[in-house]
């Protein structure tokens, strides 16, 4: 049996919460891939001073991820990138709006790709994994 969970937790000093996740269990082969792995992938992000950089990241960082050149033959490389693009991306979308948006994230990703495990972070976010058999 296999399972996952994932918890935010309210801070004390907001009446609101500014965490995101996002949990995929099964991310749909990339038209650019010939061979293909069972993928899943697990992020969650610590928002700071607001909730749209959490939510672009919730939405989106998963996105870059599967269409970075490098992915799946490399995919520390295509993490890497992946988060670099995503920021760009939000800052350039930021510009472009008529009030600076101001707020931030933290992230940590867990992506599964067969058998192996990969986690990559931003920030001050860590993971923490185990395993139990018996």
């Amino acid at each position: 049996m296999r399972s996952y969970a994932a918890c935010t937790n309210q801070g004390p000093v907001r009446q609101y919460n500014e965490d995101r996740v996002s949990i995929i269990l099964n991310i749909a082969k990339p038209d650019h891939c010939t061979d293909w792995k069972k993928a899943a992938y697990f992020g969650v992000f610590d928002g700071h001073g607001g909730v749209d950089c959490a939510d672009y990241l919730r939405d989106s960082l998963h996105t870059f991820l599967v269409k970075e050149k490098s992915f799946p033959n490399n995919i520390p490389e295509a993490l890497s990138q992946a988060f670099h693009r995503c920021e760009t991306t939000f800052l350039e979308r930021c510009k472009s709006l008529p009030s600076l948006d101001k707020s931030g994230s933290c992230a940590v990703v867990v992506f599964i790709y067969g058998d192996t495990c990969y986690i990559a972070n931003s920030g001050d976010s860590r993971a923490i994994m185990s395993s139990f058999s018996g």
